[in-house]
C-alpha cells in the first residue's frame, strides 16, 4: 500500500529557524548598511595601511581606501567584520537557547571576530600586493573561513546547551 503522506522540505522547528534567522539577518544588515560607518571605516583603512607598512609594502590613507602599488581598495561596510557579528547574532537569537548564553557568545566572540578580521583584511591586502592574480579567489576563500568560524562558535553554544550531538 502506497504511503499517500506528503513529505515536507522543512520540518515545523526547521522553518521556524530559518524564518527567525532571515528576519534577524536583514534587519540587521539592513541597519548595518544605513547607518554611517565612514569613521570606523577609516580607523580599519589606517590600521591596514600600516600593518601593510610595517612589512615593506609602501600605502597611503585615503578616507575609507587605501593606496599601495596601483591598487586603491575601498573598505566597505561588509569589510568592518561586523558582518560576521551580525550572522552569530542572528544564529544565536534564532536557536532555542539561554539568553544569558547568548549574550555571553556574543560578548566573547565579537571582539575575537573583530581581531580576526584585521587579519583576514591584512592576509587579502597582502595577496593582493604580491599575488594580484589570486586575489579574488583568495578573498572569496575568506569569506568562507568567516562563515566557518561563525557556525563553529554557533554550534559550541548549541553543544553547550546539550541540543547539538
Amino acid at each position: 500500500m502506497p504511503n499517500n503522506k506528503k513529505k515536507r522540505i522543512l520540518r515545523k522547528e526547521e522553518a521556524i529557524f530559518l524564518a527567525k534567522f532571515l528576519l534577524i539577518f536583514f534587519v540587521l544588515f539592513t541597519v548595518l548598511k544605513i547607518v554611517d560607518l565612514s569613521a570606523l571605516l577609516g580607523t580599519i583603512a589606517s590600521f591596514e595601511s600600516k600593518a601593510l607598512n610595517s612589512v615593506g609594502i609602501a600605502s597611503k590613507v585615503l578616507g575609507t581606501q587605501i593606496q599601495f602599488g596601483n591598487n586603491v581598495v575601498e573598505f566597505v561596510e561588509e569589510c568592518s567584520g561586523l558582518v560576521m557579528v551580525i550572522l552569530l547574532i542572528a544564529l544565536l537569537w534564532s536557536t532555542k537557547i539561554l539568553n544569558s548564553k547568548r549574550l555571553k557568545y556574543v560578548a566573547i566572540f565579537t571582539p575575537f571576530l573583530l581581531i580576526f578580521n584585521l587579519a583576514r583584511l591584512f592576509a587579502t591586502l597582502w595577496v593582493l600586493a604580491n599575488f594580484p592574480g589570486w586575489f579574488e579567489y583568495f578573498h572569496i576563500f575568506l569569506w568562507f573561513v568567516d562563515s566557518g568560524i561563525v557556525m563553529l562558535i554557533w554550534i559550541r553554544a548549541i553543544e553547550s546547551e546539550g541540543k547539538f550531538k
